[in-house]
């Protein structure tokens, strides 16, 4: 299916994705067009409401030739230290990674 997506400064993009995919995987396709910093949210409209990361396309109402509006918002710094401190408890170091640490003589 094709979406016709207008962002907030007028321009238009168009893509071809699979009707079966959810709303944070659009989202993933337009990050990777419009090169969205890390610092910013993008947000999906359709039919004046924000969509829902976990809803299909199909789910939401969007068909083949629908028009969406992506809004990008810059997070604050309190959300971008949420991000950051979340990704560093999720980080999991291998084992083979802390013994070559560990038997290191440059660390002793």
């Amino acid at each position: 299916m094709k979406i016709k997506a207008r962002f907030s400064d007028m321009s238009v993009e168009v893509v071809e994705v699979d009707d079966n995919i959810n709303i944070k995987d659009l989202k993933k396709k337009f990050i990777e067009i419009n090169k969205i910093s890390v610092t910013e949210q993008l947000k999906i409209i359709f039919m004046g409401r924000v969509l829902d990361d976990k809803l299909s396309l199909s789910n939401s109402g969007i068909l083949d030739n629908s028009q969406i509006h992506c809004i990008i918002n810059s997070l604050s710094e309190k959300e971008i230290n949420e991000i950051k401190q979340k990704e560093l408890e999720n980080t999991e170091v291998p084992d083979e990674e802390i013994n070559k640490i560990l038997t290191n003589e440059e660390f002793r």
